[in-house]
């Protein structure tokens, strides 16, 4: 029928549709924050771009309990993490397509 290492490829493959990929940060930025952060002279928010200096565990704890803890009430922990790290440095977190970067609404 299937050999073994046609089998384990399917493992795999069912192991990795099952898991899901996770929330990813890109997308919950452009659909929760691009619309501020995009455009900083508008809206007074500052840039995506000035992320990339800021950790991941402080972008998380304004989004729990600072500045922006109305807008991050919608998301959940996972989710916060995901735009962690999405503006911190492009990852993408728990994503297969690893390439893909941040360009800052550019």
């Amino acid at each position: 029928m299937y050999s073994e290492r046609m089998r384990r490829r399917l493992f795999l493959i069912a192991c990795a549709v099952g898991f899901g990929a996770g929330p990813d940060g890109a997308a919950i930025y452009r659909d929760s924050c691009a619309a501020c952060h995009d455009s900083p002279a508008q809206s007074r928010a500052p840039a995506a771009a000035s992320f990339q200096m800021t950790s991941p565990e402080n972008i998380v704890r304004a989004l729990e309990s600072g500045l922006m803890k109305e807008q991050g009430a919608s998301l959940t922990a996972d989710e916060k993490q995901a735009v962690a790290a999405f503006l911190r440095d492009g990852t993408i977190l728990w994503d297969f397509d690893s390439t893909r970067e941040f360009t800052g609404g550019q």
